[in-house]
């Protein structure tokens, strides 16, 4: 059993295949908790209780001083009641008074799971099983309801609340997190994914000191400045050993992660939809639930920590039967500058080079000849393509598919839509901050989801579009809705959020072949609740591959390969401005969602025959390399930032291929040695290039020397197979 409730001790036990979560009822009332780590078997915890008497502690008078709220290891901590740590749930009630004190009320234990009305979160797996624990706030009249899905093979434990009011008279949420932990400190550090616009998923490591570390967006969206995910490592953790605690939210909006250090030894870890502004009106009756977030832990390092993420977003998170395609977008090739003979001729030579999809970016639509103009008409340019439906007939003729940008929740002041309708874009009624020309419908009106999802059906009935790249390109600032009164401005943001959620859900439920592709400036959402919708998101405008390299190797702490679309570009720019090899660019795709971005008519006779072997190299491994399990073997933020070694295995262990990529080369030092990972050690591989054969533990163990790498860009690729 997945989930177990031991009557005597009072102890509920959460155990997946590696992991046990355990904590227990005190008093009938309060639900503490007692561990998170490696599993284990018993669930007598009556040793593990931390008695200390500490003064300035708030007590609950019924049980004495050694039972404080504000030193409790507690399951979902409520403010203004006795804890003075960080809390989870900030509820006012209609007199003012923002203290709770929820209780519990029941449990029960379900086969599959529930869901959280109007979000995205994880399907249910066969076999698993979901707690719930209800809990209930006497002078509110709320009930909250804890709920835990196990997904024992995944090794991760889903966890969302859902709060009711009960009540005849309003309550106000004005905090809400998905997911509440204390633990006890032992010089843990806390990892996140940093950055900016072009600079994103920068792996960051800092030591939790006393008090409050706050990471976070207030941008509307997860943003490029730092991601959702966060993991609390133990000080000694490496890639492969040490325990990590991992956890992420489904969440695609404004988010706040907390982590916080007290003097008494304790840490409470917090992260849920960012209260900066936030505020939700909850009536008589209605209900409030909040996203769901994902906790994993690993003893095996960061490693086993990514390994176990890249297992439950393959198969709970990611659309179901969608292969990622190797696309040509025509956007750093052109630009605006796009047509119907320009598409034509750059599908031509699609085909010569083994892509599967071309992709018509910015430009295709009306009034867009540069970003000032169009922006939520949604109207093909009949004087760039007379007929596009003819065009992509033509193009699927070829044996390719087509696909199309689009940036749907933006509109520009130059549109025939903001000369109509004014009052749908977000505003508090000042003067608005415009960027990248544009302004930001309010998706939390259904008046404006039901038009965009009018105009985006009617350009998929009319042409035959298989992918969709969806764009947007600024955050979201005066955030106001015309469709909501005054007392519940608190709740545009988040509104905003399940607006795009539902357009996403009606498209995809009306056009379930459609594949979609997610991007937000680059990785402006990148972002679990994204990833529900669309199997692949653009991580970075910046595609110089020395920058690409360290930000994709970043980004795999929490997300598989797979989700990560890498494209080659003609590979000069971003923060490095040095030029590479075409075999640099792709080795730093291989691993990833493969695609082109340049103007391929222009493509020497010997480049077009390199893309193509490529593009046969690459399909030959991306289907059993996307759900296989990835191991970084060497990083390029240590070492000098010097190489970035990267494997992926098999799931029967049969196959591997590796890619080494040199950043910052060494006249002294032209070779790694390269120790792969995830084999079976008794097995013979043969090295499909030298067709020399070693055993698993020799590959594992003492390695093979890479030499050759001499130079910024150098690159090598090794592949191994099983021998018969």
């Amino acid at each position: 059993m997945a989930i177990v409730f031991d009557g005597a001790n009072k102890v509920f036990k959460l155990d997946t295949q590696n992991i046990s979560y355990i904590f227990r009822l005190r008093y009938d009332k309060y639900l503490a908790h007692v561990y998170c780590g490696e599993k284990i078997d018993d669930t007598d915890v009556s040793g593990y209780v931390n008695s200390q008497v500490y003064e300035f502690s708030p007590y609950v008078k019924e049980f004495g001083k050694g039972f404080s709220l504000d030193t409790e290891m507690q399951e979902y901590s409520c403010f203004g009641a006795g804890d003075l740590r960080a809390d989870a749930l900030r509820l006012r009630r209609e007199n003012g008074c923002r203290d709770a004190l929820f209780q519990y009320v029941s449990h029960e234990i379900i086969d599959g799971r529930e869901y959280p009305d109007g979000l995205p979160c994880s399907r249910a797996a066969e076999g698993m099983q979901t707690l719930i624990v209800t809990l209930f706030d006497e002078l509110s009249e709320t009930e909250l309801k804890l709920y835990y899905g196990v997904y024992e093979q995944e090794n991760i434990i889903a966890r969302y609340q859902k709060i009711t009011n009960l009540g005849k008279s309003d309550a106000f949420i004005e905090k809400a997190a998905s997911f509440c932990l204390d633990f006890y400190y032992d010089d843990q550090t806390a990892v996140t994914l940093a950055g900016g616009y072009a600079c994103e998923q920068r792996f960051q490591q800092c030591v939790l000191p006393e008090g409050k570390l706050c990471f976070g967006s207030v941008a509307g969206t997860t943003s490029h400045k730092l991601n959702p995910f966060i993991a609390i490592a133990a000080k000694n953790a490496t890639e492969d050993c040490g325990e990590v605690l991992g956890v992420n939210l489904i969440y695609s909006g404004s988010f706040l992660n907390e982590a916080e250090r007290t003097h008494k030894g304790s840490v409470r870890l917090l992260t849920g939809i960012n209260p900066d502004g936030f505020e939700w009106t909850l009536c008589a009756g209605e209900s409030f639930c909040t996203p769901e977030a994902l906790l994993t832990f690993s003893s095996r390092g960061f490693g086993g920590m990514s390994r176990n993420f890249h297992r439950h977003i393959l198969r709970n998170i990611l659309p179901k039967g969608q292969k990622s395609p190797v696309v040509l977008n025509t956007w750093e090739g052109f630009f605006f500058n796009v047509n119907d003979k320009l598409l034509s001729e750059c599908a031509k030579k699609a085909v010569a080079l083994g892509i599967d999809t071309i992709v018509l970016d910015d430009g295709w639509f009306k009034n867009r000849i540069d970003d000032t103009a169009g922006l939520g008409d949604w109207d093909i340019d009949a004087e760039k393509f007379p007929s596009l439906a003819e065009t992509v007939r033509q193009i699927n003729g070829l044996g390719l598919n087509f696909g199309i940008w689009i940036e749907p929740e933006m509109v520009n002041e130059r549109s025939e839509l903001f000369k109509d309708h004014p009052e749908w874009c977000l505003t508090t009624g000042r003067a608005p901050s415009v960027q990248r020309n544009q302004l930001v419908l309010d998706m939390g009106n259904a008046a404006v989801v039901d038009y965009l999802y009018g105009k985006l059906s009617k350009l998929l009935e009319e042409v035959n579009i298989a992918y969709v790249k969806w764009d947007m390109n600024r955050y979201l600032t005066e955030i106001g809705s015309n469709a909501l009164p005054a007392t519940r401005q608190g709740e545009a943001a988040h509104r905003y959020i399940l607006g795009v959620y539902e357009l996403y859900r009606r498209l995809r439920t009306a056009y379930p072949q459609v594949f979609f592709e997610n991007c937000s400036g680059g990785g402006g959402r990148f972002d679990l609740g994204m990833l529900c919708f669309s199997p692949q998101i653009w991580l970075s405008d910046n595609t110089n591959p020395f920058d690409r390299v360290k930000m994709q190797y970043a980004a795999t702490l929490a997300y598989p390969p797979a989700v990560i679309s890498s494209h080659i570009t003609r590979g000069i720019g971003g923060s490095t401005f040095q030029s590479s090899s075409l075999e640099f660019r792709y080795l730093t795709s291989a691993h990833f969602s493969l695609g082109y971005e340049f103007d391929v008519r222009r493509l020497s006779e010997e480049d077009t025959r390199k893309i193509a072997d490529f593009n046969r190299q690459y399909a030959q491994t991306r289907d059993w390399a996307a759900d296989g399990a990835f191991y970084r073997l060497k990083s390029p933020f240590e070492y000098g930032n010097r190489t970035a070694i990267q494997q992926v295995v098999s799931k029967d262990k049969t196959k591997t291929f590796v890619t080494v990529l040199q950043l910052n080369g060494d006249y002294n030092k032209c070779w790694e040695i390269v120790r792969l990972r995830g084999l079976n050690p008794y097995w013979v591989y043969r090295d499909n290039s030298s067709q020399k054969c070693f055993r698993g533990s020799t590959l594992m163990n003492r390695g093979i020397i890479v030499n050759d790498l001499c130079g910024n860009g150098a690159c090598r690729r090794l592949e191994f197979e099983k021998a018969d």
